[in-house]
């Protein structure tokens, strides 16, 4: 049975091109203004914390292109009972760079136990949405 679908290769395109245009002038064009200042200030937090201009890059590079990939699977009413895990860590991801935020930008309130905390139940919703490999 052939199973080509035309919507599928769309979707597949379109996560193909995102992956490729995570620049911040793209991010630019996609991300409100609210979204865009707290980028920033995870960047800056991030480029502080590891003190690599390179790691913090990559790391909000990739929050990028998740965020963006998950806003086009729920554009296009393609996610299921797995993917809306994903929203959940997306929402926690969002909680967590505000967390990080504020510990950037409030005196002696940086905990770095909290950041972990978040960090491994992102990862555990991850690895929940993904499933088994």
């Amino acid at each position: 049975m052939d199973t080509f679908n035309t919507k599928s290769l769309a979707l597949q395109a379109q996560k193909k091109l995102l992956s490729k245009m995570a620049s911040k002038a793209v991010v630019a064009v996609l991300v409100d203004d609210t979204s865009s200042e707290v980028l920033d200030e995870l960047y800056r937090a991030t480029r502080e914390f590891t003190r690599s201009r390179k790691e913090a890059q990559k790391m909000l590079k990739n929050l990028v292109k998740v965020a963006l990939k998950l806003g086009l699977l729920l554009r296009g009413d393609q996610l299921g009972g797995e993917e809306l895990a994903l929203l959940r860590a997306s929402a926690t991801g969002r909680c967590l760079a505000m967390t990080a935020v504020s510990f950037q930008q409030v005196d002696f309130t940086f905990d770095r136990r909290v950041l972990a905390a978040g960090l491994l139940e992102c990862r555990d919703l991850l690895h929940q949405a993904v499933g088994p490999t």
